[in-house]
């Protein structure tokens, strides 16, 4: 159970880092054809405001409530965009559990049930 709640934990993530928008709204008229951009005109746009991001950290609180139990969790998120993902969770000052993320391979280090998985 553990296990699958890091790899879920991981991903949401991943997915939940605050971004900002990709410009800022520009008085009508500043900007060639704003606000009727094409598609193509779009694509590039996110295309070009992307393409310098290489790496993204995140850190922060993780709470889980059930009726049985409740835990106050942190972690680390760190990605390589090219290449790798790293998640760290701590509960209590220890690491209870490490994975990594590469583009092939899964791996995943549970300290509380002593595991190695890889996939």
């Amino acid at each position: 159970m553990p296990f699958r709640l890091l790899a879920v934990l991981s991903l949401v993530l991943a997915g939940c880092l605050p971004r900002g928008p990709l410009v800022d709204d520009a008085p009508e008229g500043s900007v060639s054809g704003y606000p009727n951009h094409s598609v193509a005109e779009i694509i590039g746009s996110v295309a070009s405001s992307v393409a310098p991001v290489t790496h993204v950290a995140a850190d922060g609180d993780l709470e889980f409530v059930s009726p049985d139990e409740s835990q106050t969790l942190t972690y680390s998120l760190r990605a390589r965009l090219a290449d790798s993902m790293s998640v760290v969770v701590r509960g209590f000052g220890l690491v209870g559990g490490r994975a990594l993320v590469t583009r092939d391979s899964v791996f995943v280090i549970n300290r509380l049930s002593d595991q190695f998985l890889l996939g």
